[in-house]
C-alpha cells in the first residue's frame, strides 16, 4: 500500500482564456473547479496506474467540504483530517502562457499532525510527503511523519526548511525542481550542472534525488551512486499543473515494478510529460507509449 499525505489541499480553479489582457476584463472560454494539492495529485496518478493508494488529506471549511465531496465521488480511498479556517483556492490561468496564483492555506496544528502520524499504521510500503505545508506548520513536520512510518520508503516533494528537515529522515526519494535546488544550495545553478548538485543533495541524506527540469527533462542522482540525465519528449504544452506530481508517481510506479534507476527515470519523465501534454492526468498506457521517446544517459 502507498500512502500520500496532503497537508495543504486545494480547489484548483482552472480558467482558459484565449488571450489574457492584463489590466482589462477577461472572460474565460472554459473553466473547472478541481480538488487538488500535490499529495492528492500523486494519489490520483498512482490510482490511474492501478496501484493501491490511500490519501491522507487535511481539509478546512466550505472549500475543504468540496474537496472531500469530489474525492469521495471519484471513489478515492481517503482519510480526511478537518481543521479550522478554510482550505485554499488556487487560480490557474491558461492562456498564451500559464499564470498561477496559489492560496496560502491554513497552518496544520500539532494535534492534527499527531493524528496523521498515528494513522500511518500498519506501516505502508511507501509514504509520499508532497507539497510544502502551509505557513504556521512546524518546519520539521515531514521528518516527524517519516519517522512515524516505520520501514516505509519515503518520497518527499518539498522545499526550503521542510526539505532540509526531511533529509534528516534519510528518505528514499526527494524531487526538487531546478529553482528548489537553487534555493537549497543558495546558488544560481545552470541546468547543465543540476546533476552535480543532485549528487550533493544525495550525500546530504536522500537515497535518490530526482531533479525535474521542465522541457529539458530531468536528472537523477541514484542510489547506485551514478547520475543519469533524461531528455524530455517533444510535445505541445497543454497543462503543466500536476506534471511534477506525475513524475513522482511515475518513479514510484517504476520502482514497484522492479525497474532500475535508468528505467525509473525515463518512466518518471514520461509520466510528467504525458501530464503536461493533456488536459488531465495520464493513463498507464499513455506513459508507456511516451517512454519510448525518452532517452537516458549516464553523466
Amino acid at each position: 500500500m502507498i500512502y500520500t499525505v496532503n497537508l495543504n489541499s486545494s480547489l484548483d480553479y482552472i480558467m482558459r482564456v484565449g488571450h489574457l489582457r492584463v489590466g482589462e476584463t477577461n472572460r474565460a472560454e472554459r473553466d473547472s473547479l478541481v480538488a487538488g494539492g500535490k499529495g492528492v495529485n500523486v494519489a490520483k496518478v498512482l490510482r490511474a496506474f492501478g496501484l493501491p493508494v490511500k490519501a491522507f488529506v487535511v481539509t478546512a471549511g466550505f472549500v475543504g467540504a468540496e474537496i472531500e465531496r469530489q474525492l469521495s465521488a471519484e471513489g478515492m480511498d481517503c482519510a480526511f483530517f478537518r481543521t479550522s479556517g478554510n482550505s485554499r483556492i488556487n487560480v490557474k490561468l491558461k492562456s498564451d502562457a500559464e499564470t498561477e496564483i496559489n492560496g496560502r492555506g491554513e497552518g496544520v496544528p500539532d494535534e492534527t499532525v499527531e493524528d496523521i502520524a498515528a494513522a500511518l499504521t500498519p506501516s505502508p510500503d511507501w509514504l509520499v510527503l508532497s507539497g510544502n505545508a502551509p505557513s504556521g506548520t512546524r518546519s520539521d513536520v515531514y521528518r516527524r511523519l517519516a519517522s512515524a512510518a516505520g520501514g516505509a520508503k519515503v518520497a518527499v516533494d518539498a522545499w526550503g526548511g521542510q526539505l532540509r528537515f526531511a533529509l534528516e529522515a534519510r528518505p528514499f526519494l526527494v524531487k526538487p525542481n531546478l529553482d528548489e535546488l537553487r534555493d537549497f544550495f543558495g546558488e544560481d545553478i545552470p541546468p547543465e550542472e543540476a546533476g552535480t548538485y543532485a549528487a550533493r543533495m544525495r550525500d546530504a541524506g536522500a537515497a535518490n534525488v530526482l531533479v525535474s527540469l521542465g522541457g529539458l527533462g530531468a536528472v537523477l542522482a541514484a542510489a547506485d551512486g551514478k547520475v543519469y540525465a533524461a531528455s524530455a519528449p517533444a510535445g505541445r504544452l497543454v497543462n503543466s499543473t500536476g506534471a511534477g506530481d506525475s513524475s513522482v508517481a511515475g518513479f514510484i510506479a517504476a520502482c514497484e515494478k522492479g525497474c532500475g534507476a535508468a528505467d525509473a527515470l525515463s518512466f518518471a519523465v514520461a509520466s510528467g510529460s504525458a501530464c503536461a501534454f493533456a488536459e488531465g492526468f495520464p493513463s498507464y498506457a499513455d506513459v508507456c507509449n511516451l517512454q519510448r521517446r525518452v532517452s537516458v544517459r549516464e553523466v
